[in-house]
Parts: structure tokens; sequence; C-alpha cells
């Protein structure tokens, strides 16, 4: 019963009669609509859940997902920027921005001077979408609060710094929210979220930007074109594989 509820409530949200963004009824209501009881509609809702059509909000319900965003991985682009090419106009909203003692783990590429720490949440259509947690070269102190708040980091390097970001490395994860990620993405904390580490370099190989993107996992999702090339050993067995064409991601925060 919850499978073919699924099915009819998931054919419902493909044809549009429950929109993007639309809040569903309740539990009670969906039992009283479809003669069924409260648990197979609660099962059907996490059938919908887990195939991200549909997301749960603290203490506001559940809503039809959003259509997922889609970035290039191929492309060196700032997170703002790739949103922004795909027709999507995020608002950035900067919670914190200050020096602080640079981590354990990042003094080797950062030294043993005040890094800048800025925390950011982006919106899209008034709904939070993902938060960025950054560490930013210790150079960056010399930039002001107004100006971190209204440019995303490659533009900061590049127009400010005078020292444009030219590659880029990423290791990207399925997680869950937490706390503190799901109060800013308006989650619950057992929700999936996409992690993509980042590490950013200038053109000498300094080092400038070190981030962490958490993206809401029911709205977003990574391209990449693989073209054949080179063919190389993939380090497990004797079979080879291609070589992609793209080396690196493009995403920042």
């Amino acid at each position: 019963m919850y499978e073919q509820l699924a099915a009819i409530l998931s054919d419902k949200i493909a044809a549009g009669e429950l929109a993007a963004g639309q809040r569903l009824p309740t539990e009670l209501d969906f039992a009283r609509s479809y003669t069924v009881s409260r648990d197979t509609v609660r099962q059907a809702i996490a059938i919908l859940e887990r195939q991200g059509l549909v997301s749960r909000r603290r203490a506001k319900g559940t809503f039809v997902a959003a259509t997922r965003v889609t970035q290039d991985l191929a492309e060196l682009r700032s997170f703002r920027g790739g949103l922004i090419d795909r027709g999507v106009v995020p608002t950035m909203q900067l919670l914190e921005f200050r020096p602080v003692t640079t981590p354990k783990a990042l003094v080797g590429t950062f030294g043993r001077h005040e890094a800048m720490w800025l925390l950011r949440r982006y919106l899209v259509s008034g709904n939070p979408f993902a938060t960025a947690e950054i560490y930013l070269h210790p150079m960056a102190r010399a930039i002001p609060w107004d100006i971190a708040e209204q440019h995303d980091t490659y533009t900061l390097c590049e127009r400010f710094l005078k020292t444009p970001v030219v590659r880029a490395s990423a290791t990207i994860r399925a997680d869950i929210a937490g706390r503190s990620t799901a109060r800013l993405l308006d989650l619950r904390p057992s929700s999936p979220v996409l992690g993509v580490t980042q590490t950013h370099y200038a053109a000498s190989g300094e080092t400038l930007v070190c981030s962490s993107l958490r993206v809401r996992g029911d709205a977003y999702e990574f391209h990449i074109d693989l073209s054949s090339g080179i063919a190389l050993h993939d380090g497990l067995t004797d079979a080879t594989v291609a070589q992609t064409g793209a080396g690196y991601s493009q995403m920042e925060t």
C-alpha cells in the first residue's frame, strides 16, 4: 500500500500537481484522502524522501523538493558563480568573518599566522541551500567585513588580494547534516547533505583558501564529462582506465 501511495504522489510531483516548494498535506490529511493508515502515509513519504522528491523541515512540515541544481566539476568557478551561470541567483549571508588561530591541520598550509575564518550561508528563493566554512590566507586580514559580505572568495582573492585562484582540488562525500548545519539549513540533523572539502591554489602553488561546503542533498548534484585519454592502471587490478579530461573541481564557496 505504501509503495502504491508513493508512486501516486511521485506522479503528482512529476506532473506539477504538487509543485516544487509546496508544503504537503499532513499525514492525517493524506490518510483520510486515500483511506489508508497514517503508518502507510509515513512509509510512503519516507520513500519519496529517499528519492529526493520531498524534504522535511523542522517544525514546518514536508515540502516538495526544489529542482536540483547541477554544477559542472570540470569548471574552475566559484560556487556562487556556477549557480548564476545556471540561472540560479543565490543570496549570500556572511555569518562570521574574523581572525582565528590557524588549525593544526592547516599550519603546514598557512604557517602559524592567524588565518581568516569565514562562515557563509547561501539561500535560493529565500530558502537555505548551503553553508560554507572557509579559512582564508592570513593576508586576507586586510579585507573588511563589508567587502567579504558582498563577494565570493574567488573574487576576494583576485580583486582584493591580487592573487587569483588558478587550481583547486576537492573531495566529495555523502554525509548527514548534524546539529549545527541542520540549524542553518532548516533540516533535521539526520538529513542527507553533500560535503565538499576543497583546497584552492595560486599560480605559485601557494594555498589561498581551504573550504568546507555542505549542500542540501535534495537540491544539488555534480556533473562531469569524461573523455578517453591516456590509459592508466587503476591501482587495484590489472585493468586499465581512461584518464579524464577534467582535472580539477570548479567549486569554491
